[in-house]
C-alpha cells in the first residue's frame, strides 16, 4: 500500500525472455546434418562427371574408329588390299605372339611410301607399346622410326588399350598370334574370336575386323567398339 494504491502482480509472459547476447554457433547435430548433405552432394557430382567422361571417351574412340576407316580405304586404293595381321608379311621376324595385327596397322598406316603416312591418332599419348617389343631395322619405311631399332607401336583406344586389328584372309584360321593381346602394360593376355555378321558369315567379310575392347577393357564383352 502507498501513495500510488496497490502493488499489483503482472502475470506472466507466454514468451521466453529475448537475450540480449547473440547465439554461440551451431550444434553438434546441425553440423553433422550440413556435413551429410555436402556428402550426397558431391557423391551425386563424381557420378555426374564419370558418366560425361566415360561418354566422352566412347564418342571419340568410335570418331578414331571412324577415321582408321576412312585411311585403310585410301590404304587399300594405294596398294589394292588391306594391311596384313602380321609384319610377317613384310618378311620380317616378329619378335612375339602379341599384338600383332595392330602393330603391322601402325607400321603400314604410317609408311612413307606411296605417296606418305594415312593416319595419325589426334595425340602422341595414343601410341603404345603394351609388350615391349622392337625390330632392328623399319620394316616398311614407317615416319616413326628415321633410323635404329623400330617400336613396334600399337594404337591404342581413348581408355588406353591396345586396338585388334584382323585382316579378312585370317578370319577362318585365326591362329594364336594373330589373336592374341596384352592390353594396358602389365595386363593379361586375351583371346580375340572374329566376329560374325548376318547369318554364318563373317563381319566385314572381304576387309577387316578393327575393334576396341571398350570402357572395360576386355574383349569379347557388350560394351566392345567397332568401326562396323
Amino acid at each position: 500500500m502507498g501513495r500510488w494504491g496497490e502493488w499489483r502482480t503482472l502475470p506472466p509472459s507466454p514468451h521466453p525472455p529475448i537475450s540480449p547476447y547473440p547465439r554461440a554457433g551451431f550444434t553438434l547435430l546441425e553440423i553433422l546434418v550440413v556435413i551429410v548433405i555436402i556428402g550426397i552432394l558431391a557423391s551425386l557430382a563424381l557420378v555426374g562427371v564419370t558418366y560425361a567422361i566415360k561418354t566422352s571417351k566412347i564418342s571419340n574412340t568410335q570418331a578414331m574408329l571412324s577415321t582408321m576407316q576412312g585411311a585403310l580405304d585410301n590404304y587399300h586404293t594405294r596398294w589394292r588390299d588391306y594391311p596384313p595381321s602380321t609384319l610377317a608379311d613384310y618378311k620380317v621376324k616378329v619378335p612375339n605372339n602379341t599384338n600383332n595385327g595392330v602393330e603391322s596397322l601402325v607400321a603400314s598406316l604410317s609408311s612413307k611410301q606411296k605417296g606418305g603416312i594415312l593416319y595419325q591418332p589426334p595425340t602422341q599419348e595414343m601410341y603404345a607399346n603394351a609388350d615391349g617389343d622392337d625390330l632392328p631395322k623399319n620394316p616398311t619405311e614407317s615416319y616413326l622410326a628415321e633410323s635404329g631399332a623400330y617400336a613396334l607401336l600399337e594404337y591404342t583406344d581413348f581408355f588406353g588399350n591396345p586396338l585388334v586389328y584382323l585382316h579378312h584372309n585370317d578370319y577362318a584360321r585365326a591362329p594364336a598370334p594373330l589373336t592374341t593381346y596384352l592390353g594396358a602394360a602389365g595386363g593379361q593376355e586375351q583371346s580375340f574370336k572374329p566376329l560374325k555378321g548376318a547369318g554364318s558369315s563373317w563381319a566385314m567379310p572381304d576387309k577387316y575386323q578393327l575393334v576396341s575392347p571398350g570402357p572395360d577393357g576386355i574383349l569379347g564383352t557388350e560394351d566392345d567398339l567397332r568401326q562396323f
